[in-house]
């Protein structure tokens, strides 16, 4: 049991889950219960009614309050429920299914599966946002992830599919999604997963003492501009010492209906631990 101010991961809590992308990571008011007495079976249910905006980025976009005001409330005062079952029975398979529920608000579905068939791993996702307010769509999403390692290259390749539904695709509290195909972009440009095709090629190796990663990604009509667009990234990240840690990401965005043709975005984050 866990009651109080606390990060919620996003394995189990797919829309509403702390970001570590940033200085710091987004927190939740919760009350939170996990039992695992049911063989290779995780049960989670949670109370979750505040949280702090990660992102500036969406911050403007939104009219959200910043990440210092930490009773910015789910609802209003209602909040939501979550509950979620995780279970690995089968060898190298491990199925998660959520649900989330706000009074009068919206009720969300989710489903994920993971299966390590030994030359790569598999990943499959789907589910539905679907708000309560009259006059409002459901909002569907799948999508779909390969992964490999070829001697020091870890690579994947994921797919998602959003359809034009009334709420996009969001972390509560954060800008990114529970999507395969979340990048840089997702992080530090207010762009809005909804009504579009996304594919993002992704390929990471652990060199020049720290982690060195790039990633292209292809998004048709994107929702923010409606045109294509077409991502670069790439991100540095070290552990200088035992206390000191650091990280560098630039992201370069080439969208014609953007108000500038192409973005530059460059992140600096360094970290002491006492």
């Amino acid at each position: 049991f866990k009651v109080g101010r606390q990060e919620l991961p996003k394995a189990l809590s797919p829309f509403a889950y702390s970001e570590d992308w940033n200085v710091f990571s987004n927190t939740y008011n919760a009350a939170l219960v996990v039992n695992t007495d049911l063989p290779q079976t995780t049960l989670v249910g949670a109370f979750v009614r505040d949280y702090n905006w990660v992102s500036p980025a969406m911050q403007a976009l939104t009219g959200k309050l910043s990440m210092n005001n930490f009773d910015d409330p789910i609802t209003d005062d209602d909040g939501i429920w979550l509950l979620t079952a995780q279970n690995k029975s089968i060898t190298d398979l491990t199925l998660t299914g959520t649900y989330y529920h706000a009074n009068d608000a919206i009720d969300i579905l989710w489903a994920d599966a993971q299966y390590n068939a030994g030359f790569a791993n598999l990943g499959l996702q789907g589910g539905a946002i679907m708000p309560d307010a009259a006059g409002s769509d459901d909002t569907n999403a799948f999508g779909a992830k390969i992964s490999g390692k070829l001697d020091i290259v870890n690579a994947s390749l994921a797919y998602s599919h959003v359809n034009d539904g009334t709420t996009p695709m969001l972390n509560v509290g954060g800008s990114t999604s529970v999507l395969y195909t979340n990048t840089v972009a997702n992080q530090l440009v207010p762009f809005m997963d909804i009504d579009n095709d996304k594919f993002a090629l992704n390929a990471n190796a652990d060199v020049l003492g720290g982690n060195l990663s790039g990633t292209y990604a292809f998004t048709s009509d994107n929702a923010t501009s409606g045109d294509d667009t077409n991502e670069f990234d790439l991100v540095y990240s070290a552990k200088v010492t035992d206390c000191l840690s650091a990280s560098l990401a630039y992201a370069y965005l080439s969208d014609d209906d953007l108000s500038v043709d192409n973005v530059n975005v460059i992140r600096a984050v360094a970290r002491y631990n006492f």
